[in-house]
């Protein structure tokens, strides 16, 4: 084996379940209401790794997502127990909907501060533990594609990304862990049980039932891209999830030897621009309408007259229901109570001198010729399509759900279309001013400079921070 095939790792897991009720974050229709059933535990998982030149430790936690508060709080306590310098931290999410809330979006729980003493307890412990392990290793990568598992859910006659990355670590010939790069929402599982979804059942699949000592999972542009569920139910996430863990198992130990005689990184705070894309008069007209609908809701006026109302459509697009009519009535008023505050911090905002941008965070890790680029937001396929096809052969993993995630960066083409994603989310996520049209262009412009100079000089600036 080549000298500049080797690489030193080391990899922890820790628990993160939590040992009370509480809300889970994901879902509106949840209702804020406490949960104390497990139907599978969360973790955190480290891995360490070091080269002859670098290192950088990468965690992925089974929770939704970090706010900025949270985030910090994880990074610093690595700072302060390590010698790992915030560049070379990266905190990545699977973004579970049926995890405790890390962040606070709106009518879907709040932060509890125990849970968070819990969370950097464990993290503390899981980066010990892989400090604790050295192996050298070398490095395997493959990719192969999952037909007829995921849909585009805004228009299911478009592609999805449906390639699955495998980059493995082995040691004498034996895999002791691997890095699963896929792309299609966890958010199969409604019932308000806590549960990793299908990243944390391929990750245990692969621990448990293969043996592995450590399986990681990293969330790709799947912004909109769902798996092909329809019931949205526990036993359906374990049918998919095992159809993707049985392709996972057939490509072990397959692909090509990468040299990882170098880990290079780069991280910055991209700065992005927030436009409004409605006026007063029209936002005001729209809370009347949402009050106007709550109020022939609860009085159970004849619901046919309602359907053609936008305000029904939005509420039944966030509940998954064509129909309201037999629906829950008090889950449909409490849906339409968050679409009303959303909607009044809009109004706020917009007639107030509120920030008129936000940071994104961005990280590049490279690993011989495979490079991670993560980004702080929930991104489209088409921005991992674009990125692909400016850099054709490349081994280029794009990754969502980076701390802080700030809500969803979508093409400009997607705001004509409208739908949660783009008229409701920014708001659920504490964006009270959309994001300008342009702001995935501009992204995607930054991401393929930053690539460019990389492949040209075969290395990044660590450190440097973009305003």
């Amino acid at each position: 084996m080549a000298q500049g095939n080797l690489l030193n790792i080391g990899w922890g897991r820790q628990n993160i379940t939590p040992r009370f009720a509480t809300p889970l974050a994901g879902f509106v229709r949840r209702e804020e209401k406490s949960t104390e059933i497990v139907a599978d535990p969360l973790f955190v998982r480290a891995v360490i790794m070091k080269s002859g030149r670098g290192k950088a430790l990468l965690l992925s936690f089974d929770l939704l997502g970090f706010n900025r508060e949270v985030s910090g709080a994880l990074r610093a306590k690595i700072r302060e127990n390590t010698d790992f310098e915030d560049e070379e931290i990266i905190l990545a999410c699977t973004h579970t909907h049926s995890a405790p809330p890390t962040i606070e979006l709106t009518k879907s729980g709040k932060i509890n501060p125990v849970y968070i003493h819990l969370l950097i307890e464990r993290t503390s412990m899981a980066v010990r533990e892989a400090m604790g392990k050295n192996y050298t290793v070398c490095c395997r990568y493959t990719s192969f594609h999952l037909p007829e598992v995921s849909v585009n859910r805004r228009d299911s006659s478009r592609a999805t990304n449906d390639l699955l990355s495998l980059l493995q670590f082995q040691e004498d010939g034996r895999t002791l862990g691997t890095i699963i790069h896929y792309s299609a929402h966890p958010n199969s599982v409604c019932e308000n049980r806590i549960s990793a979804d299908y990243p944390g059942y391929i990750c245990r699949q692969l621990e448990n039932e293969l043996g592995l000592p450590f399986a990681f999972f990293l969330l790709g542009a799947a912004g909109d891209t769902n798996l092909l569920i329809n019931e949205f139910s526990y036993r359906e996430m374990e049918q998919f999830g095992q159809i993707i863990f049985e392709s996972i198992r057939t490509n072990l130990d397959r692909g090509e030897l990468i040299d990882t005689d170098a880990i290079d990184l780069h991280s910055s705070e991209l700065t992005v621009y927030l436009e409004p894309y409605t006026n007063i008069k029209r936002l005001t007209r729209k809370i009347k309408d949402i009050n106007d609908f709550i109020i022939r809701y609860i009085r159970m006026e004849p619901r046919k007259h309602l359907k053609k109302n936008l305000i029904y459509r939005t509420v039944s697009q966030i509940l998954d229901k064509k129909d309201l009519s037999d629906g829950d009535a008090e889950t449909v008023h409490f849906v339409a109570l968050a679409l009303l505050e959303n909607n009044q911090k809009n109004l706020s905002a917009l007639t107030k001198n509120s920030p008129r941008s936000a940071q994104v965070r961005v990280q590049f890790l490279s690993l011989g010729g495979v490079i991670f680029a993560f980004v702080g937001a929930e991104l489209f396929s088409n921005s991992d399509f674009e990125l692909q096809s400016r850099f054709s052969g490349r081994k280029i993993l794009l990754c969502g759900y980076l701390d802080p995630l700030i809500g969803y960066i979508s093409p400009a083409e997607e705001y004509e279309k409208g739908g949660y994603e783009i008229d409701e989310a920014f708001l659920f996520f504490g964006v009270n001013i959309p994001f300008g049209k342009d702001t995935e262009k501009y992204l995607l412009s930054y991401l393929t400079d930053r690539l460019e100079a990389f492949f040209d000089s075969s290395t990044f600036s660590g450190g440097e921070h973009e305003k």
